[in-house]
C-alpha cells in the first residue's frame, strides 16, 4: 500500500502550484479524528471528510484544515477543543458560537449560528494560514461556505451528501394525514433547508454527486441547469481497514448476547435516522425466522452508548423490537460499536443489509463488501449505481416485507451465491472505490476550479 501511494504522489509533482491547502467545511455532529459513529448526525460524512482529507495529504502531499462545530459535551471532551491534529498535513479548527456552552445541537436546529460560525472560520484564516479553496459539506457546510467564498474571494466546492427534497418525498410519500406532514417539515425544517440547498447549487463553482442517481435527482428536483457543473466521484473504501479476516466465535464480542458460535446472524450498522430504514428490517424478521428452519439472528448496530438515554427514533427501534421479540431472542440493538470491535461483526456475518428509504451512497455497505460479505440492499438511491443485482449484490425494495426477507433467505440458503455474490463485492470494492483514485480525482477538479476562478 505504501508503494502504491508513493508511486501515486510522483504524478503530481510539479502540479501543486494552484492548490496547496484546502478549507473542508464539516460543521455538524460530533466530528472527531477519532468519531464515535453512530451517534446523532455522525456517520458516513464524518468518515467522509476524513479518509479524503488524509488521502489528499498522502496522496497528493496538500495541507488539510477541518472546520467543525466547537459545543462542551462531558462524555466528549474533545469536541471543546479548538485545535485537535487528526495527523501530519490534517488538522481540525472547533469554531464556537453563542451556544456552544450549551453542547450539542442537531443540524436542523444550527442555522440561526452559522453567520458568526462564517465569521469565526474567516478570522481563524485570517489570522493563521492562507487556503486556496474552499470544500463544503452538507448544507450547513454550504451556508459556511458561501460566507467564506464570497468575502475571501475564494474558489468553493461543495458534496451535498444528502437532499433535502428526496428525504422528504421519502417520508411523506405514504402519509395522508396534513398534520403528520407538517410535523415532519417542522422536525427537518425542510422549507428553510431547500432555500438554503438553492442558493448552494446557484453560487458554488463546481457540485459533487457520489453517484449517478444523486445527480439525476439533483437536477431534477433542483434544475438541469446544473448539469455542466456537477461531477460525479464515487466515496473510497480504505482497504487498509475494512477487509476479510477470520473470526474468533469463541471471542467474538456479540457472545455477550448470543453464542456466535451456534448461531449465524444478519447485520446491519448505520446512523440511526429514520431515513436508514432499520424498522423496515425489524418488521420483515418475523417473515424471515418462520422461513427458515434455524434461529437466525439479526444485530443492528449504531446508536447511544449504553447506559445513556435515548434518541427519539432509537426509543421507536427498541419499542417496535420488543414488540416483535419482547423476551430478546432474537432481534439484538447494539447501540454504538466500538472501533476495535466493528471489523468482527462484518466479518461474522452471514449477510450485510442495507435497508435504507433512500441512501445517497451507502458507506456502510461498502465497509461490507470490502469484507467480502454478500450484501442486501436498498434500490433506492446510490447503491442501484454499485450493485449489479445478482452479481456483487442483491437490490431490493425495503418497503414490501416480502421482498426483503425472501431475498435475504435467498442468500442464507445458498452457500455458493452467497460466495460468489461476496467475492465479486470485494473486486468491485478494489476496482472502483480505491481512496487513492477517489482523492486523485478531487485534486484534479481542485486544480481546474481554481484556474477557472482565477481566469
Amino acid at each position: 500500500m505504501d508503494y502504491e501511494i508513493e508511486s501515486t504522489k510522483k504524478s503530481f509533482e510539479g502540479r501543486t502550484e494552484l492548490v496547496t491547502h484546502i478549507g473542508m467545511i464539516s460543521h455538524h455532529g460530533y466530528f472527531a479524528a477519532d468519531p464515535q459513529l453512530g451517534k446523532v448526525d455522525t456517520g458516513g460524512q464524518v468518515v467522509f471528510v476524513l479518509e479524503l482529507s488524509k488521502y489528499l495529504h498522502e496522496v497528493c502531499d496538500m495541507k488539510v484544515t477541518i472546520f467543525t462545530r466547537l459545543f462542551d459535551e462531558k462524555e466528549s471532551p474533545v469536541h471543546a477543543k479548538k485545535l485537535e491534529q487528526e495527523g501530519k498535513g490534517v488538522k481540525i479548527i472547533r469554531i464556537e458560537d453563542e451556544m456552544s456552552e450549551k453542547g450539542f445541537i442537531r443540524k436542523e436546529d444550527l442555522y440561526p449560528y452559522l453567520p458568526e460560525a462564517a465569521e469565526g472560520i474567516i478570522k481563524w484564516i485570517n489570522n493563521n494560514e492562507k487556503i486556496d479553496i474552499i470544500h463544503s459539506h452538507y448544507v450547513d457546510g454550504g451556508i459556511l461556505g458561501e460566507q467564506v467564498s464570497r468575502q475571501l474571494n475564494l474558489p468553493w466546492v461543495h458534496n451535498s451528501h444528502s437532499l433535502g427534497r428526496v428525504k422528504r418525498d421519502a417520508f411523506v410519500k405514504k402519509l395522508e394525514d396534513q398534520d403528520e406532514i407538517e410535523k415532519i417539515d417542522k422536525h427537518f425544517n425542510f422549507d428553510l433547508r431547500f432555500k438554503n440547498e438553492e442558493m448552494i447549487y446557484e453560487k458554488c463553482h463546481q457540485i459533487f454527486a457520489e453517484s449517478l442517481d444523486e445527480k439525476t435527482k439533483l437536477l431534477k428536483y433542483y434544475g438541469q441547469k446544473y448539469d455542466n457543473k456537477t461531477a460525479i466521484i464515487p466515496p473510497g473504501v480504505n482497504t487498509e481497514v475494512w477487509h476479510s479476516s477470520p473470526v474468533n466465535r469463541g471471542t467474538h464480542p456479540l457472545n455477550r448476547l448470543f453464542s456466535v458460535k451456534n448461531h449465524r446472524y444478519i447485520f446491519s450498522v448505520s446512523r440511526i435516522d429514520p431515513r436508514k430504514g432499520l424498522d423496515l428490517l425489524i418488521e420483515a424478521t418475523p417473515l424471515l425466522r418462520e422461513r427458515i428452519d434455524e434461529d437466525i439472528k439479526i444485530v443492528i448496530g449504531g446508536g447511544t452508548k449504553k447506559g445513556r438515554e435515548l434518541k427519539p427514533y432509537e426509543k421507536t427501534l427498541h419499542e417496535l423490537a420488543a414488540k416483535i421479540d419482547p423476551k430478546k431472542e432474537f432481534i439484538y440493538l447494539t447501540g454504538y460499536i466500538p472501533d476495535e470491535d466493528i471489523l468482527d461483526y462484518y466479518n461474522g456475518s452471514e449477510v450485510f443489509v442495507l435497508p435504507a428509504r433512500w441512501e445517497l451512497f451507502g458507506i456502510t455497505m461498502l465497509e461490507a463488501m470490502a469484507c467480502e460479505k454478500p450484501v442486501v440492499v436498498t434500490k433506492f438511491g446510490g447503491p442501484a449505481s454499485i450493485i449489479e443485482d445478482g452479481h456483487n449484490g442483491i437490490l431490493v425494495d425495503p418497503n414490501i416485507k416480502e421482498e426483503l426477507a425472501s431475498k435475504i433467505i435467498e442468500v442464507l440458503n445458498d452457500k455458493e451465491m452467497a460466495n460468489s455474490l461476496g467475492k465479486n463485492a470485494l473486486r468491485t470494492i478494489i476496482k472502483k472505490y480505491s481512496w487513492l483514485h477517489v482523492a486523485e480525482e478531487y485534486f484534479n477538479f481542485y486544480s481546474q476550479t481554481t484556474k477557472s476562478f482565477f481566469k
